[in-house]
């Protein structure tokens, strides 16, 4: 895992955004996601996780880091 984020949007669409090293057949690469948080009574749920966007580029070796921002302008952020 290397980061989580909150939607902009988050007091009303919940959403959490992930950016993290996926493994894959010829090293690793980075991803990110989406998921719906849910918090109930002590309890909380990533609900309906999406991949939606990967790096094809796989490879030994090297650190990751990653990071995300939204334009203040979109309308949607998928």
């Amino acid at each position: 895992m290397l980061g989580v984020y909150t939607s902009p949007r988050y007091a009303t669409d919940h959403f959490v955004y992930l950016t993290y090293s996926e493994p894959g057949e010829g090293g690793s690469s980075l991803a990110m996601a989406r998921a719906k948080l849910t918090i109930g009574q002590g309890t909380a749920s990533l609900d309906g996780l999406q991949v939606i966007w990967r790096d094809g580029m796989r490879g030994k070796g090297g650190q990751f880091g990653a990071a995300i921002a939204f334009h203040p302008t979109a309308s949607t952020y998928t």
